[in-house]
């Protein structure tokens, strides 16, 4: 039998892999080292706390120095949030060190030092840049300013909202805290995951809008930034179902539920901080669903219109109103995205009789409404006579009427997509509908019962979800699975479909909003009574008939 050479390639593969394992040893032990040193300086070294509690003290008395020199005023709302401002970002580093290194009641101050400051700034900044907007219709609508601070409430709360999860964590046990984490990690990894797909995808859509206008880091931060709490309201229901499924049938494959059960602890006291964090979940989602991210979608387009130059915007184009009592028509050729603060673009105004017949007409470039003295002032107009023939044109640069019935709110309200409205202006809208006598849309009910109705799906899908993921026999784990991505579909039909039939008016607003969340909560709550005694649900099943024997065909 011949001999068998070895092949004059090993060698080389032999290098190769050699090669390759020297190099993956270098890059796991740079990050290796990497790791270790962070761990050494933010964790083990006793001089970086006070090192940046004194850069930051130091910077801190500099800018308080600088203001004392140029006379400023601290009773002026405006520094004093610009005074606040500087402290917590020169101090923020030195708390979150001590965030990371202490344990207990140290952890609960440190955070405290951190989110204390942090809400205060927030409401002291909202009140000064939108309270006395809220106060007073801007734009002829009635004022809801209860609702506006419902908004800086609630966001001021998710800013407290960490120093209660800190005393939560606190109060956990160990195995409360395994469960937290097998579900944080997936979660927090989807949510970004998901981000970033979306982030290619619209980037691909807009690089060339960017090559072509260029426009600065900050603008794409900004243009970016606040887009996230609406991408975070279109992706939570799935990242919490992954993340939940994955969870579980991770640990259910381990046989820890089996453990767990053994040692006298029952299914629901396990599942206890999951529906915590479901709750914590759908509370955020609530605040951005609130305000930022219908608003935060509404101003897409126009910043890509500003980072052209254009630094108007535009909601409508194109927009016709008519005031048969008055005896005037309106045609607006662009109406702005806050007619409160931007005028209205291309107006004509064509008044007439009874029967309709042309009288005057104003043509302007811009029209602007004062909410005070209720006067409409129009620019570079033309004063149009019709009763003369031929008619006679009178140019102007400015001319002013009083005593109209039309606000900026008559004009554009038929133009409003709700879509875009957080809960402050869809009160308004409702609230003025009703002062003028008229009906609010279904659409506006709709979304204003939605908005509240919306967070809370992530702790439904939750409950649905933990039962189906858990397994205590050796049947698997992909039924479940299987069962709640068809589920998950099934919520997001009825979903679409129940607001489509409430803006329709086929069915109740607020039924509309609420019917997914009861029906699959209800749902859930039995998925999780049957899992919690080891019972799954017994679906009907289809048996042949048999036909009795004197029936039966010779």
């Amino acid at each position: 039998m011949p001999s068998t050479s070895p092949s004059p390639s090993t060698p080389e593969r032999r290098s190769d892999s050699a090669v390759a394992n020297a190099s993956a040893g270098i890059k796991r032990g740079f990050w290796r080292s990497l790791k270790l040193a962070l761990h050494q300086v933010i964790v083990e070294s006793r001089w970086i706390v006070p090192f940046t509690l004194i850069i930051g003290a130091v910077a801190f008395g500099l800018g308080l120095f600088s203001d004392l020199q140029r006379s400023a005023s601290f009773n002026d709302r405006t520094v004093q949030v610009h005074q606040l401002t500087r402290a917590v970002v020169l101090f923020l580093p030195a708390l979150l060190v001590l965030i990371i290194r202490c344990r207990g009641w140290r952890q609960i101050l440190s955070m405290t030092l951190l989110c204390v400051p942090a809400a205060l700034l927030w409401v002291l900044y909202d009140t000064h840049l939108h309270g006395a907007v809220a106060m007073t219709g801007d734009y002829g609508q009635v004022p809801v300013p209860g609702a506006y601070y419902w908004n800086v409430g609630l966001i001021a709360i998710a800013i407290l909202s960490p120093i209660l999860v800190t005393i939560a964590y606190q109060l956990t046990t160990i195995l409360d805290r395994h469960l937290i984490r097998e579900f944080t990690l997936p979660f927090i990894f989807c949510l970004v995951a998901f981000y970033s797909i979306w982030l290619i995808f619209d980037l691909n859509d807009n690089l060339s809008d960017f090559r072509e206008h260029r426009p600065s880091f900050r603008e794409i931060l900004t243009f970016y930034g606040i887009q996230i709490p609406h991408i975070f309201t279109k992706v939570a229901q799935a990242a919490v179902l992954i993340a939940t499924v994955y969870a579980l049938s991770k640990m259910s494959q381990a046989n820890e539920f089996i453990a767990i059960m053994g040692s006298g602890r029952s299914l629901m006291r396990t599942l206890t901080p999951l529906f915590l964090i479901g709750a914590y979940i759908s509370f955020l989602f609530l605040v951005f669903n609130y305000q930022w991210a219908p608003t935060g979608e509404g101003q897409k387009e126009t910043l890509l219109d500003q980072f052209s130059g254009d630094q108007k915007t535009a909601s409508a184009k194109r927009h016709l109103f008519v005031n048969r009592d008055a005896g005037r028509t309106w045609y607006i050729g662009e109406i702005p995205l806050d007619p409160g603060k931007e005028e209205l673009r291309i107006v004509q105004i064509q008044f007439h009789d009874q029967e309709f017949r042309l009288l005057r007409s104003i043509i302007a470039a811009s029209a602007t409404w004062n909410p005070e003295t209720r006067i409409w002032q129009f620019k570079d107009v033309r004063l149009v006579d019709h009763a003369q023939d031929p008619p006679a044109i009178v140019t102007v640069a400015t001319h002013q009427e009083l005593d109209w019935s039309e606000t900026p709110w008559q004009l554009v309200n038929e133009r409003t997509d709700p879509d875009y409205l957080g809960v402050p202006k869809l009160l308004s809208y409702k609230k003025t509908n009703e002062r003028d006598g008229l009906q609010t849309p279904n659409a506006i009910l709709t979304n204003l019962h939605y908005r509240w109705a919306a967070p809370w799906s992530c702790l439904t899908i939750l409950f649905l979800a933990a039962p189906l993921g858990i397994a205590y026999s050796r049947r698997g784990i992909f039924g479940g699975v299987a069962s709640a991505v068809f589920l998950f579909g099934a919520i997001l039909f009825l979903t679409e479909l129940s607001l489509a039939l409430g803006k329709s008016g086929h069915l109740d607003p607020a039924l509309a909003s609420w019917l997914t969340n009861t029906v699959f909560l209800i749902l859930g709550g039995l998925f999780l009574y049957l899992r919690a005694r080891n019972r799954t649900v017994r679906l009907p099943r289809l048996r042949p008939y048999r036909l009795p024997a004197s029936d039966t065909l010779h």
